[in-house]
């Protein structure tokens, strides 16, 4: 299906322009994206989680993961050239590190974030791999110079297992975890696994934690179905900021590991167009993208699959005086059109449909944002050999290659939770 659908759009001749992969850039797209979650973020920093804006029903709090996801996406996105943007950042670290929680376990102290006595070890993972990346990339705008910072990565180890990787829950007040041996959660599993590659990006460590060495063995494994939705975004990103390290060890196996997790994941999702919102698979794909970018392996094939697929998911971004259309049930009858209640909260969001309603979730975007970001860094650093490479491929060579893809048969991966490998890692 997914060649059939681009076979009209490959056979065109216009196809031999050289400016076809660097034309479709998405700024409208990122800039509506931001100015949505600027719309959405309440003054203490926080963000309104959801809108249904044909409904007018509004979800002001709740969710601290996904708004944790949110504030990382905004960090992939700074380029430290956008004040408002900035402004913005500093009032969710503000939010972050205020709604903490300290406690001790065992003589050590720890600290969530958290509404109250319970909170997501993902809130944590995605908060540092946010404020790691803004370190990083500006460290003195972004200095990583509080307490809470250890504590939380402290935490974070004290709750994970080599085996498996970490907890979803932690409870403050109480000790069940450590009584129930609850296993380990494939999403902050993921983004724990995302921060400590982050993490040793920034402090641009010799030597690898053990964590990190736990985690990277623990991915290096067959996957199997039910994992790849929740892990691939997450561990993708984790794999190119490792990719980024340049570690002589890693730098062996790490390509393998990623095509592994790419073709895995290929043979249940593609990059087709589909009547359904695709952020988080299309922020794997441009992630998978700019590590081939990197490589200098990227081709004209795969920008092409990237760009279409953007150009779809922009039809689920809302625009001003956007409708919902009810189509008439009786004969005679015109449809109906349906204006948004409050289009403040949703214009620049990305919908989705959940359980029958259009939901501008804030992750929806968050994922969306990402995707479009990793895009036009692409854009912006190709190599001038590399853009002679992948701009004049003969359209002919695009349909084969489609073609092999479509037809090639990934091999079957599947992941256990337990039987950790040995890490090869010194």
């Amino acid at each position: 299906m997914f060649f059939s659908l681009l076979y009209p759009l490959i056979a065109d001749p216009t196809l031999n322009r050289s400016d076809l992969i660097i034309q479709p850039r998405f700024d409208e797209v990122i800039s509506n994206s931001i100015d949505f979650m600027k719309r959405r973020q309440k003054p203490d920093g926080s963000w309104v989680y959801d809108h249904l804006p044909f409904d007018g029903k509004t979800t002001f709090k709740g969710s601290l993961v996904r708004m944790a996801g949110t504030f990382y996406s905004l960090a992939v996105t700074y380029q430290g050239n956008d004040k408002e943007l900035k402004d913005m950042i500093d009032k969710a670290i503000g939010f972050f590190t205020l709604n903490t929680r300290e406690f001790v376990r065992r003589g050590k102290t720890l600290r969530i974030i958290s509404e109250s006595h319970e909170g997501y070890t993902g809130t944590i993972c995605l908060f540092l791999s946010g404020w790691l990346l803004l370190h990083h990339k500006f460290p003195e705008e972004f200095p990583v110079d509080k307490p809470h910072y250890m504590q939380f990565m402290d935490t974070l180890e004290y709750y994970s297992d080599k085996t498996a990787g970490i907890t979803r829950y932690i409870n403050t007040k109480e000790d069940y975890v450590e009584k129930l041996g609850r296993d380990a959660e494939v999403y902050a599993s993921a983004q724990h696994f995302l921060t400590l590659s982050i993490f040793h990006l920034t402090f641009k460590r010799k030597y690898f934690h053990p964590k990190l060495k736990e985690y990277i063995a623990l991915y290096d494994r067959k996957w199997k179905y039910e994992i790849l939705p929740q892990s691939y975004h997450w561990v993708m990103q984790a794999y190119y900021y490792l990719y980024l390290i340049e570690n002589p060890d890693l730098q062996r196996v790490l390509p393998r590991m990623i095509e592994n997790l790419q073709s895995a994941f290929q043979q249940h999702y593609t990059l087709e167009n589909k009547m359904s919102n695709t952020c988080s698979i299309a922020e794997g794909y441009s992630s998978y993208y700019r590590y081939k970018m990197e490589e200098k392996e990227l081709s004209r094939a795969m920008m092409y699959s990237l760009s279409n697929n953007l150009r779809h998911l922009k039809n689920f971004q809302i625009l001003p005086g956007m409708k919902k259309r009810i189509r008439a049930t009786e004969e005679g009858r015109e449809d109906q059109y349906v204006p948004m209640k409050d289009p403040h909260l949703a214009e620049g969001g990305f919908w989705a449909r959940l359980e029958g309603k259009h939901s501008t979730r804030i992750d929806m975007t968050q994922h969306c944002l990402t995707a479009y970001v990793h895009h036009r860094y692409i854009l912006d650093n190709l190599h001038e050999n590399l853009r002679h490479l992948v701009n004049h491929r003969e359209h002919t060579e695009l349909l084969e290659w489609l073609q092999a893809q479509r037809q090639r048969g990934p091999e079957r991966k599947k992941m256990h939770s337990v039987l950790l490998k040995e890490v090869w890692l010194d």
